[in-house]
């Protein structure tokens, strides 16, 4: 899969990478994402609710670090 090659080949170089997601809720309202690592190993996740009304529409933001 080209989605899993990117960060994986970017992992072994130092290099980031980026991609973009986007998947229906139950109601089929579109949320979008993307998911970013970074050159240094941790993971970044935003994610476009926007136009689900249901729980609260806004934008999130989630950050992981690889572990020492």
């Amino acid at each position: 899969m080209r989605e899993i090659a990117c960060p994986r080949q970017s992992l072994g170089s130092g290099e980031g990478a980026e991609s973009k997601v986007a998947f229906p809720t139950m109601e089929g309202d579109p949320v979008r994402g993307r998911h970013r690592l970074t050159p240094q190993g941790g993971l970044e996740v935003h994610t476009d609710a926007a136009d689900d009304g249901y729980p609260d529409g806004k934008w999130s933001f989630v950050r992981c670090y690889a572990p020492d």
